[in-house]
């Protein structure tokens, strides 16, 4: 016995699945494919807005009155070259040259953190 023998081809099976159908092929109908609508004349589309540059935020704001804005909670003083977090002893009484973004930005200015 070959190797061959009893293997079964791709058209094979194809042409076993026609012929089990109940319902025959109208051959007529597959030799030509339907024709394609033609494609409706596309509208010019707007030109797009320039996306928003997203601005960037600013290492230290000036304080409002006593109070820095939660974005930039570090309290600085610049004259003692002190800044103080939340939560510090001495924050809610300091008076802020500065209000810095974070520890890093205030401490890249030449500031170090409060004692207490």
């Amino acid at each position: 016995r070959s190797y061959w023998q009893g293997q079964k081809y791709w058209w094979d099976l194809v042409n076993v699945a026609a012929v089990d159908t109940a319902d025959p092929v109208d051959t007529a109908d597959l030799s030509t494919p339907p024709l394609a609508a033609p494609a409706a004349a596309k509208a010019p589309r707007a030109p797009r807005a320039p996306a928003r540059k997203k601005l960037p935020v600013k290492a230290w704001v000036e304080p409002v009155g006593n109070v820095c804005p939660t974005s930039h909670p570090v309290k600085a003083k610049l004259s003692s070259k002190i800044f103080h977090l939340p939560g510090m002893l001495n924050y809610e009484r300091t008076k802020p040259d500065r209000c810095y973004l974070d520890v890093g930005e205030a401490e890249s200015d030449g500031l170090r953190a409060a004692m207490r």
